[in-house]
């Protein structure tokens, strides 16, 4: 994690601190399975620790057309942070990935404590 461009500067123990105060949730998808579903209102957001995941649209004619994937350490529904609206898009694995789910409140939370953030 400290590879991660969100901890960058900051040691392990400290990145361990705040994934302990976020609540983070270590999550494994298997191929195929939804990390988000479109239409879903989210409270968290989540950073891919290990695998990929793409995001899917179904277009008018019903066909699911891939609009953006996403790798390693890509963070996904940040803008939830911001807003609160129901997602627009699915993200499905493309393989076997592992997640950290992170609280949107203590995430904002820890934002306003630690501005190097």
């Amino acid at each position: 994690m400290q590879n991660h461009p969100i901890f960058k500067g900051f040691t392990s123990d400290e990145i361990l601190s705040f994934i302990d105060f976020l609540g983070g949730i270590e999550r494994i998808y298997e191929k195929g399975d939804y990390l988000i579903r479109n239409g879903q209102y989210l409270s968290y957001f989540i950073i891919i620790l290990e695998g990929k995941g793409k995001m899917e649209v179904v277009d008018s004619k019903g066909r699911v057309v891939s609009l953006m994937e996403f790798n390693e350490q890509d963070l996904l529904a940040s803008d939830v942070l911001f807003i609160e609206k129901a997602f627009p898009v699915d993200i499905v694995a493309e393989s076997k990935t592992k997640v950290l789910i992170v609280n949107r409140e203590k995430c904002l939370e820890l934002l306003s404590s630690k501005p190097l953030l």
